[in-house]
């Protein structure tokens, strides 16, 4: 008698874990998750929608590889942390997952930047009237 041994390949699938688009305030962080499935297990890439570098502000990129000193144009990583983001990082980004199974999976999330408001002053204003 033989043992047969059977391995199923499954295309990659991606687990909507963030928003399809999130909104945040300048000078806050923000984790964009793309959590893939499949067999072999996927490999996770991020970029930019319009093709612009995806940038850090000097971090690391938390695990993920990056390209350039001071950003990446391409994110390899099931999480992108952004911090202290300004309306630079404002755009669609695309997470794909691909495992050599057809046909790769994507899926974006828009990241729409607020602007950091200034403080609200409340001014008291004492009117003296003379006869």
């Amino acid at each position: 008698m033989r043992d047969i041994l059977c391995i199923f390949t499954v295309p990659p699938y991606v687990a909507r874990t963030t928003a399809s688009a999130v909104e945040i305030r300048e000078g806050h962080n923000v984790t964009l998750s793309c959590r893939a499935f499949g067999n072999p297990p996927p490999t996770v890439v991020w970029r930019r929608q319009d093709r612009q570098i995806i940038r850090f502000n000097g971090a690391t990129g938390y695990g993920g590889k990056l390209l350039t000193p001071n950003g990446a144009s391409v994110f390899n990583g099931s999480d992108l942390v952004l911090t202290k983001v300004s309306r630079k990082h404002m755009s669609e980004y695309v997470c794909v997952a691909s495992n050599g199974i057809p046909p790769d999976e994507s899926w974006s999330v828009k990241l729409h930047v607020t602007c950091k408001c200034c403080p609200r002053y409340c001014i008291t204003l004492t009117l003296k009237l003379f006869f």
